[in-house]
Formats: structure tokens, sequence, C-alpha cells
């Protein structure tokens, strides 16, 4: 009997055949890694050909986040992004690397503003040489990212996105769409 671990690596490539990619879990470097294949792997293929991501995740790392977002956004085939449960936090933002971004009836978007990666942070590096001078830089340079993606796809001013980001904001795909965070209720 196999187990489900086999069956589901079989189901997996079954899907990238297809052209479909599922983007669940924490975002993190493994994810990204896994992706970063596939996306090359999809591109040198047929680049005209549309891919399919489905995306249920509570988000992670913010860094491994915008690298997913910028393999999506600058990839040669037209991808489009399907919300089955959740974009949470960073995989909202990866949805907005998305051409056509699409969520199921029930699907939930939550954005809001980022926290520390998973890293940790010894205090050694804060108290050395301007470690939170330099750690709270890098933060907010992310952040100011975050807040330009969003407004590109949305629209809105980053005044208003950084508003909205204050606190989190979880949206269902009726405000999701007003908001201009997905295209299209599917």
């Amino acid at each position: 009997m196999k187990k489900f671990s086999d069956i589901k690596e079989e189901m997996l490539m079954d899907l990238l055949l297809k052209r479909m990619l599922y983007l669940d879990g924490k975002i993190d470097a493994e994810k990204t890694k896994a992706a970063g294949i596939a996306m090359a792997w999809l591109n040198a293929k047929s680049p005209e050909k549309k891919i399919s991501l489905y995306i249920d995740s509570f988000g992670g790392n913010v860094t491994e986040g915008l690298t997913m977002y910028d393999m999506f956004v600058n990839s040669a085939a037209p991808v489009t992004g399907i919300v089955c449960r959740q974009a949470s936090s960073m995989a909202s933002v990866v949805l907005q690397g998305c051409k056509e971004r699409l969520a199921y009836n029930h699907a939930t978007i939550l954005i809001h503003n980022i926290t520390r990666d998973g890293d940790a942070v010894l205090l050694d590096q804060l108290e050395n040489k301007g470690g939170f001078q330099k750690l709270l830089r890098e933060m907010q340079s992310k952040q100011e990212k975050v807040y330009r993606i969003y407004a590109k796809r949305t629209g809105k001013s980053i005044s208003q996105i950084r508003a909205v980001c204050k606190r989190n904001r979880l949206m269902d795909v009726r405000e999701a769409l007003k908001f201009g965070l997905i295209d299209k209720i599917v």
C-alpha cells in the first residue's frame, strides 16, 4: 500500500504536467525553491501557455513571499492565481504577482503590515553596531515594497493601502473584488 506522501508527490507531478501549481501552508525557502524550479521548467517548456496557481496559504516569510511575487509577475507564461480557501498575509502579496487573480466564492484574503521574518533576532545583533536600526530599515524597506505592490494592483494610493494595513483586514471575496485584490469571483 502506498504512503500518503508518495501519493501526494505523484499528484503534484500530475498537476505540474497540467501546468498547475499548488501553494499551501507556510511560505518558506523550501516552497519558494520548489516554485522557482517549477516556474523555470514550465516557462522553458511552453512560455506561451497559461499556468494556474492554486493558493491556500496563511502567508509566511516576507523575503520568500517577495521572491515568489517576482517569479510570478516576471513569468513569460501568464499566471492565473486562484484562491481556493485563503490568501493571507504574504500569500495575498504572491497573488498580486499573477496576471489574473481569481478567488472561489468562500475564500478570504487577509492583508496587514508585515512582521519580522521567522528568523530569530539575537539581542547581540540589536545591541552591536546599530543592529536595531539596521533591522528597522530592512523591515521598513520591505513594508514599502508590499505597499507599492498592493497599490499598483488595486489602483489605491500608498496612503490608502498604509491605512488599511495598519490593522489586520480580513476580506471576503466581494470585499476583495471591490478593493481590487482580485479580478473575479469563481
